[in-house]
């Protein structure tokens, strides 16, 4: 039961199952509009490279983990990328900690749950082990010195203080956790602070949580949004959600009265979209998306290549 725990069985799991998963997976999105956003393909990855997350920098850089070699690449405007770290392990999660430091979620070359810190010169360090995890995944920005991370099958937050490097149960509840542990896919997934209250995706469940809190502590989760699978996803001024599908092959608009509109599918580059980051520019919004190419649940064409493809908002 221990090797369903960790992030490389669950990705195994996840591709020898992608058949029979596909026939029972619901057409949640049947009925949803579409209002296809243009498109843009910034750069291209070979086939089955997992780009799983990924920030943007003041410098309009990007820099995206690829997971499963522990690869950080930097990617610019041109769509010239090249290595700009490697982890001795796997890489999921990525946050910006001050001006130059990255926190990255993520496991050893045994797979065991690590924290890495990534620092603006391209080093990287072991921040902390965390053994009382199981698959550390999204990231967030708390307060301070202080990220939660998602924690996908132990069904919790951690809280995790980078200067102190002290890491504690945030939160854990029955909302943020798997169905069952015979499906592999990821419970606690993607995780954004938005004003007072945290969100966090659950995939598994098709569910998006929001937790209020007070001065920073939890209050009890609710269900925000439901029939909807989310791997991660990123907030707008207006309070409009940005979501990945990842097996669903698109990226949808959630509006604050929960009005889900989808904006990019197959056509646009997008299969097995992971995760996203909104710019801001003089000419409106871009929304950067990182792909598997549909490694798990490929569409009818077959696995594409990974890719970060470029949204106009």
């Amino acid at each position: 039961m221990k090797t369903l725990c960790k992030p490389i069985p669950y990705l195994l799991l996840f591709f020898f199952n992608q058949v029979s998963w596909s026939q029972e997976l619901p057409d949640i999105f049947k009925k949803t509009t579409k209002n296809v956003a243009e498109s843009k393909t910034l750069c291209e990855f070979p086939k089955n490279t997992f780009l799983e997350n990924l920030v943007l920098l003041p410098n309009s850089e990007l820099l995206v983990n690829s997971h499963l070699d522990g690869i950080v690449y930097k990617v610019d405007q041109t769509g010239s990328k090249s290595k700009f770290a490697t982890v001795n392990g796997k890489v999921a999660g990525i946050a910006a900690y001050g001006k130059d430091n990255f926190i990255l979620t993520g496991s050893d070359k045994d797979d065991k749950p690590v924290l890495f810190l990534l620092k603006g010169n391209g080093t990287v360090e072991k921040l902390m082990d965390v053994p009382e995890a199981i698959f550390l995944n999204g990231i967030t920005h708390l307060e301070k010195d202080d990220f939660l991370i998602a924690d996908s099958y132990k069904g919790c937050i951690w809280k995790v203080n980078v200067r102190k490097k002290t890491i504690i149960n945030w939160l854990e509840d029955d909302l943020l956790k798997r169905s069952t542990t015979q499906n592999p896919t990821p419970a606690a997934n993607g995780i954004k602070k938005y004003k007072n209250a945290v969100y966090v995706s659950n995939t598994q469940k098709q569910l998006l949580l929001k937790i209020e809190t007070e001065n920073n502590q939890p209050l009890k989760p609710e269900i925000y949004a439901s029939q909807v699978n989310i791997d991660d996803f990123i907030f707008d001024d207006k309070g409009n959600i940005y979501a990945t599908t990842h097996v669903y092959n698109s990226v949808i608009k959630i509006t604050p009265n929960l009005i889900i509109t989808i904006i990019a599918e197959q056509p646009q580059g997008v299969s097995g979209s992971t995760a996203c980051v909104l710019q801001k520019s003089k000419n409106g919004l871009r929304l950067y998306i990182s792909t598997n190419g549909g490694m798990y649940l490929p569409p009818a064409t077959g696995i594409e290549e990974s890719k970060i493809v470029v949204l106009k908002l």
